[in-house]
């Protein structure tokens, strides 16, 4: 099963390097920056999009979305089903999370705030995401 990533992980940082503003990094050894060109996922523009290499290797991409009604929620949540399968369901605090296994290195992880209507999509190397704080 598939779905369509706006973002090859381990893309090298050449490609985007000329729409890329420097953040302050999440993980330790890692390079977190903006990207600053329209970028849709699921039918959705995403409000900001956070690159994270480890040297030049894109290793994990978060994508986020504002004002998120139930209905899109609803429909992108039925589309990543219909693409990855199952997911494992998690709560933090007060976050809904459905992690989705890409493959042996690799996951998605779906995050919605639904008491600030915001949806997070973090995919990339599986061990990394666990790092990111929540």
């Amino acid at each position: 099963m598939q779905v369509n990533l706006p973002f090859a992980i381990g893309a090298d940082y050449e490609i985007f390097e000329y729409q890329l503003e420097i953040k302050e990094d999440k993980i330790k050894n890692y390079d977190s920056y903006s990207y600053h060109k329209e970028t849709e996922f699921l039918g959705l523009l995403s409000d900001s999009i956070e690159l994270i290499f480890n040297y030049d290797t894109l290793e994990i991409v978060v994508l986020s979305f504002k004002h998120i009604t139930e209905k899109i929620l609803q429909i992108t949540k039925g589309n990543i089903y219909c693409s990855l399968g199952e997911s494992k369901p998690q709560i933090h605090k007060n976050l809904d999370i459905e992690v989705y296994v890409l493959d042996e290195e690799l996951e998605l992880w779906y995050i919605y705030n639904p008491s600030e209507y915001t949806l997070e999509i973090r995919y990339g190397n599986k061990k990394l995401l666990r790092e990111i704080p929540l």
